[in-house]
């Protein structure tokens, strides 16, 4: 539990700053993303829970420095159904390692 809103605090801090840098295509950046979210180590795990959030954030059409929300993966996922089911089970695949890692 604590390790959960350790994360959505480490994620709206990382959405608070995401920079305007040109980013990789989402086709080559998510896979890579979500590949990490599923690695047995919890720092690489949660760097990439960040970056995902980031980028979610950073997609944003209008003022992506405000979208701290919980509505931000419905949205993004709306924005981009082609990665709908790819995020989602990222998401599910980091949320089960983390309970298992819990117990």
């Amino acid at each position: 539990m604590r390790f959960m809103l350790r994360l959505g605090i480490v994620a709206l801090v990382f959405v608070a700053t995401v920079s305007a840098q040109q980013a990789k295509p989402l086709d080559t950046k998510l896979p890579d993303i979500i590949d990490r979210m599923e690695n047995g180590d919890l720092e690489t795990r949660e760097a990439a829970f960040d970056e995902l959030m980031t980028t979610m954030a950073s997609d944003e059409p209008t003022h992506p420095q405000s979208t701290i929300s919980a509505n931000l993966p419905n949205r993004f996922i709306a924005r981009h159904p082609e990665h709908a089911d790819r995020v989602k089970l990222g998401l599910i695949h980091l949320l089960t390692n983390e309970k298992l890692s819990i117990r």
